[in-house]
Parts: structure tokens; sequence; C-alpha cells
């Protein structure tokens, strides 16, 4: 991590924890080592530090009526620019900083440095949510993209949980046990919404009960906002053609309740044995947002989860084939087959799942 000079403003003497109170000035070398007798410092290196961008944009007024009406807008106009300057609208466009790169260090750093460049703004507020909208970029791979609604609920303020998100991105990555990251940098556009932006998913329905293999459906879910007024949102979802008769499990969810439905434990975090990086990343791009309301279909038939990606539809043939891979934990075989028919955009951090039966003829 960088070493600095320092200016000491005071020292305050203690027989159990005496400490001194500093101003850091410029950087004049790195500390390489910590040991319990010593700290290592060195004049001719210099720490590798992680670009970070938080810029905050106020929410429109066109954005306000659109998401008051259940619609995301993608709205014209001048992006944030980092050269520190202010935006048309005379409001500041965000933080620039640098944190350390560090595999125990960093994700707890880029958790205070988050939250710090969201609840250190003057609109800052108990009640404010945030759209996200971003990525982690990484040397020799794609990037992680880093979308959704973070609004406060009832221990977490928004600003925290934008940075519990990003932190845990950062875990996930740093904890693998393969190979470690190079990120070589973060951007995050917060747009800053004054209300709390959160719905409970009350119920789901289908548009009929009975329906054959590459018919349209229409599924209909109830969406209640937070203090407000619950509404009724439709989406029409094609069956695949491929379904076998007989009954249909369907599942309405948030974006949570799929991705534990999609994707295997993750490496390091719910035991899963170790993957590679590009793997891991892959992994994390396919997780869905938190703004969206999901339609998913429970297969028959098998399912088999490498450690990127799910195969669904396996014929029990296949499946036999590859029960060593499954005995050596590099796959997981379940009996339903994930199938995601589709999903519509909310405008809300939406929670919450409804399971319904549809008999296929």
């Amino acid at each position: 991590m960088p070493m600095t000079k320092a200016e000491v403003v005071a020292t305050l003497a203690s027989p159990l924890n005496a400490f001194k109170i500093i101003n850091t000035t410029e950087t004049v070398g790195s500390f390489t080592e910590d040991r319990a007798s010593a700290i290592l410092g060195r004049f001719d290196q210099t720490a590798r530090m992680i670009p970070v961008s938080v810029d905050v944009v106020p929410a429109r007024a066109e954005a306000k009526e659109g998401a008051v009406r259940g619609v995301s807008m993608q709205l014209p106009g001048p992006n944030p620019t980092s050269d520190g300057k202010l935006s048309d609208m005379g409001h500041p466009l965000g933080m620039h900083f640098e944190v350390l790169d560090n595999r125990e260090l960093t994700p707890a750093a880029m958790l205070v440095s988050v939250y710090q460049s969201l609840s250190g703004t003057n609109g800052a507020a108990a009640e404010m949510s945030y759209r996200m909208n971003g990525e982690l970029t990484l040397k020799g791979l794609p990037p992680v993209q880093l979308q959704g609604m973070m609004a406060p609920g009832e221990s977490n303020s928004g600003a925290i949980g934008a940075a519990l998100y990003v932190n845990d991105r950062f875990g996930r990555l740093y904890s693998n046990a393969v190979e470690q990251p190079e990120v070589t940098g973060l951007h995050l556009t917060m747009e800053a919404i004054p209300e709390r932006r959160s719905a409970v998913l009350e119920g789901a329905r289908l548009g009929r009960t009975e329906a054959r293999a590459g018919e349209t459906l229409e599924v209909e879910a109830t969406l209640h906002p937070y203090q407000a007024e619950a509404r009724v949102m439709r989406l029409k979802v094609k069956l695949p053609d491929s379904l076998m008769a007989g009954p249909l499990r369907i599942v309405v969810s948030d974006g949570a309740t799929l991705d534990r439905l999609t994707t295997p434990a993750i490496a390091g975090l719910g035991g899963q044995r170790p993957m590679a990086l590009a793997d891991a990343v892959a992994q994390l791009n396919r997780l869905h947002a938190n703004d969206r309301i999901y339609v998913t279909l429970l297969d028959h038939g098998a399912q088999a989860e490498f450690d990127s990606q799910a195969l669904p539809g396996v014929p029990l043939s296949m499946a036999n084939v590859l029960d060593p891979l499954r005995a050596a934990q590099k796959m997981q075989l379940t009996g339903e087959s994930v199938v995601e028919a589709g999903s519509l955009q909310t405008d809300y951090a939406v929670s919450g799942a409804q399971v319904l039966t549809l008999d296929v003829r």
C-alpha cells in the first residue's frame, strides 16, 4: 500500500494504547511487509492502485414520470465526465479516487469508499434510492457489469445497499482460489432518486390454466410499491415447442430467486470446487438485475450445471455419461431444467416470488 509522509497534529498518551493524529502529505514509496515486530517500506517502489469513479447524477423529471408508469426510460443528454466540472444543472458529478490493490483489504476498502462517496453528498438522505449503472474492468477479461436499483430497506440505506453490492462483486473475484484478478478500474454512475424505490411481488396469475407447447401465454403480476397503490403488470411469453405434456411449474420472481435457480454456488462462498477467473467473471455477468420481474419455466428433464453455465434439457443417456463429473464434484445435476421465458422492467427494487402451475396439453 502507499507510504506517505505525515504531519503530526496531536499525540495522545495512554498506557493502554497511545496513538497520534496525523495529516498525510506526499507519497514517498510503498509498504511491502507488515510483521508482528515491524513494518517494512521501500522508497523505490510504487504501490499499484485501482482508479475509481463514482458519478452521482440527479434524477430527471422525465425519468420520474416514466418510473410512475412502471416504464424504464433511456434519456438523452450529456454523460457525466471525470474532469471535476459541474453539470449544466449545477450539480457536482461525483468523486474520483484510487483504492489499494490487496487481496484481503480491497473489498472492504471499496465498500467504505463507495459508501462515503454517496453519503457525503448534499443530496444524501435516508429515503434516497440509486439507479446503478457501471462496470468493473479487469486485465485480459471482459468487464463485470454492475446494474440495478439500490433502494433503502428496513435496516440499510440505499448508499449502504450500493456499497454492499460492490463489496460482494469484489469479494467474489478476490476470493478466487485459482487466479488473482488484476482490476484496472471501477466506474459507477448513480442516478439519485429522492424516494424509496422498492416493491414487493404480492401475487401472480396466468391468463389461462391450459396451453399447448409453442403457444403464447399471458402472465399477470401484482406489484406493491412502498407506500403506494398496488399495480398490475402483464407480460406475454412464448412457450417452447419442446415442452412435454403434463403439469408445468412457472416461477414469477425477482432476480435473486432466479439466480438461485440458474447459477451454481460461487466458489469459496457456496462450497463448490474452485473455478477459473474467466468462468467466475462470466458467472457474475449472468446474475440478474433486481429491478425486473422474471418468468421462468421449470421444465421436465435433467439439467447439468458446470462452473460457468447451465445446460438444460440433458437426455438421460447423456446424464449417465456425465455422472463421473458429478462424482468428482465438477458438475451438478438437477431433476428440472430452468428455462427463462421473459422479463419485465419495473424501475423498482423487486423482492418476492410466486409459483404457478400450467397444464400443457
